[in-house]
């Protein structure tokens, strides 16, 4: 049986999680949620964990001109496992 986990920022600011997202012909859209090797206490739990952006990624990451790969990992970054709390 699968059990539920609460995780969050140890300040308790909002979780801001990676995701991509393409509109579809029939005016639906599909996403998805963009998944890293688990860190911190979510290792604990799993093997993958969301991407949980930093805030000064957030301007980056919804930056719809940034689209080449390297640039996107230059200036996108995860939120440092010891911030989040479960």
């Amino acid at each position: 049986m699968k059990a539920a986990y609460f995780f969050a920022r140890q300040d308790r600011e909002p979780l801001f999680l990676g995701a991509i997202w393409e509109p579809l012909d029939d005016d639906t859209a599909c996403c998805a949620i963009i998944t890293e090797p688990a860190r911190g206490i979510a290792s604990d739990i799993h093997n993958r964990m969301p991407l949980v952006l930093d805030d000064q990624s957030l301007e980056a990451w919804l930056d719809p001109d940034l689209v080449e790969r390297d640039a996107i990992r230059a200036a996108v970054h995860h939120l440092e496992a010891e911030a989040l709390t479960a």
